[in-house]
């Protein structure tokens, strides 16, 4: 199967009343531009915590052509990565900050450093290795962020409005810069954005939700018309 994503009947609540996701069916394959749209609350960042295993949900959702159980939600889970709209990064160099997710995985000490340091070559931030990560501007720890998403070579790379602080032209650069990394490689990419803009240059399908339910699932330009 081709699938990277699929979920069925899905639904999410906040507290025993409120119902915040409805989503009958959405799948998602392999090597995939897809972007989420739809007004504040319609549920675009609940799915996409959803998908990355963040939020309790009923129904079936399936991974990598697998089903969810207890004991694998962890290995799937890894071969994801999720980028937030905040930059999120912990104390240390930038290089440790990117290494996180592979020293996580276990990953030996020489791979582990040739991997980080593509990564961060790879967004034009090889130079900031040994920078405090705190110390960075807005526009380079968003670089960083992306190295570390990537870093661990997603299968699937989910995007949560990460650059909506940005500048027109770093955002375009940035978005440019992913767009070519995820088609080199073949990584799935699900964004959740509210610029038409983001969509029209970045995805090649766009998935409009509000109050929670898919409404209208097609081209990025028939959507916008």
């Amino acid at each position: 199967m081709n699938e990277v994503l699929f979920l069925e009947n899905i639904m999410v609540n906040r507290g025993p009343k409120q119902r915040i996701l409805t989503i009958d069916s959405f799948a998602v394959r392999r090597g995939e531009l897809v972007a989420l749209v739809g007004p504040n609350g319609a549920g675009k960042s609940t799915l996409l915590q959803t998908v990355n295993l963040l939020q309790p949900y009923q129904g079936a959702l399936r991974l990598f052509s697998e089903e969810i159980r207890a004991d694998n939600q962890q290995t799937l889970r890894r071969r994801s990565s999720m980028l937030f709209q905040d930059t999120l990064l912990l104390s240390g160099s930038v290089f440790d900050n990117v290494a996180w997710p592979l020293r996580f995985r276990g990953i030996a000490t020489d791979e582990l450093h040739e991997r980080v340091h593509k990564a961060l070559k790879d967004f034009g931030c090889d130079h900031l290795a040994e920078r405090p990560a705190k110390q960075l501007s807005g526009g380079e720890a968003q670089r960083v962020c992306i190295a570390r998403a990537l870093v661990s070579e997603p299968e699937l790379l989910l995007l949560d409005e990460p650059f909506s602080s940005l500048d027109v032209a770093m955002r375009s650069a940035m978005m440019e810069e992913i767009r070519t990394v995820a088609e080199t490689r073949g990584i799935t990419v699900v964004l959740v954005t509210h610029n038409f803009a983001d969509v029209l240059c970045f995805a090649e399908r766009a998935v409009a939700l509000f109050d929670g339910k898919i409404v209208q699932d097609d081209h990025p330009e028939v959507l916008l018309r």
